[in-house]
Order: structure tokens, then C-alpha cells, then sequence
């Protein structure tokens, strides 16, 4: 038996495109796509929250292109740790405004005037990520230390409270 090519593919017409069958089709592979990139967001997103000592610190997202942290919580506190290369301890902002920590960082080119930019990896701009921080840090005890580009931060718990006795006069 010989076989033509023309046997072998079927033919479809405009009738078969629009047919109730490939509509279904097509729509399967759509919701599917659909389903498969909410998935992902929601995922992406439901990693940024950590549960630290009683409270959340929660990454929250801006448009900026956002600085790779790390946290790590101990008995006296915990520490961010974000990675700032090519950021100057100069071009780094930290600031505190109610329980909301931003950093913000600004990466500057680094090619020199009269030089011409050949091939870049790297981001160039401004750097910021921002963390709500749990009631249990105290907020007034922050430490920053900026070393072979990353940015170190020291959060301190509030101290507990202790039982006090209160004599009968």
C-alpha cells in the first residue's frame, strides 16, 4: 500500500476551524495557560511571607527591580541580609516609617565617559525592597553594617516583660 502525503494529512476547511470540537479545544488549552500563570503568581508571591518569632515579616512588592534578601531569626533577634554588588554604602538608603522597613539602593553604571557599554547583566538604577516587621522587634535597636556588598541589618526583640512585686505598705 502506498500512502501520498495528501492521504496522510487530513484536509480541513473553514467550517472544520471553527468547529464546536476545536473550540472546546482551544479553550481547554486556554484556561489551562490561564490557571498554570495565576498559579504561578500566587506562589511567587506566597513565598515572600516568612513566620518570624510571633509575627510575619512580609516582603512587600513594589515596580522596582527588587534586592535579594535573606532572614534569618535567632534567640536575640534576626538579620536581613541583602545583596547590594556594585552599591556604594553612599548610594544606600534605610528607612523606618511605622513598622515598614525599606532599603533602597542605587547601582550606577560602570562605564566611564567615553567608553562604550559593550555588554550588561547587571541592573542599573534603583534597588528597593521593602518589610513589614512584627511587633516583637524593637523597632528603636536597628543595626546596619554594609560589607563586600551586602547589606547586613541586626533587628533586636523587645526585651520581656518581667514580673514585677509590689509590696503592701
Amino acid at each position: 500500500i502506498r500512502m501520498t502525503l495528501s492521504m496522510a494529512m487530513p484536509r480541513y476547511g473553514a467550517s472544520d476551524f471553527a468547529s464546536p470540537v476545536r473550540r472546546r479545544s482551544r479553550r481547554g488549552v486556554l484556561a489551562l495557560l490561564t490557571v498554570a500563570v495565576v498559579c504561578g503568581l500566587v506562589f511567587a508571591y506566597a513565598g515572600h511571607a516568612t513566620k518570624l518569632g510571633g509575627g510575619i515579616v512580609k516582603f512587600i512588592p513594589d515596580s522596582n527591580f527588587r534586592i535579594p534578601a535573606q532572614i534569618v531569626e535567632g534567640a536575640k533577634g534576626m538579620t536581613i541580609s541583602c545583596d547590594l554588588p556594585g552599591v556604594k554604602k553612599d548610594d544606600i538608603e534605610i528607612s523606618l516609617q511605622d513598622s515598614k522597613l525599606t532599603i533602597a539602593g542605587n547601582r550606577k553604571s560602570a562605564a566611564e565617559e567615553g567608553m562604550k557599554l559593550v555588554h550588561q547583566e547587571t541592573f542599573v538604577g534603583t534597588l528597593t525592597c521593602a518589610f513589614e516587621i512584627p511587633d516583637s522587634i524593637d523597632l528603636s535597636n536597628i543595626q546596619a553594617n554594609h560589607e563586600n556588598g551586602v547589606l547586613t541589618l541586626t533587628l533586636f526583640k523587645k526585651p520581656e516583660a518581667k514580673p514585677r512585686i509590689i509590696s503592701i505598705a
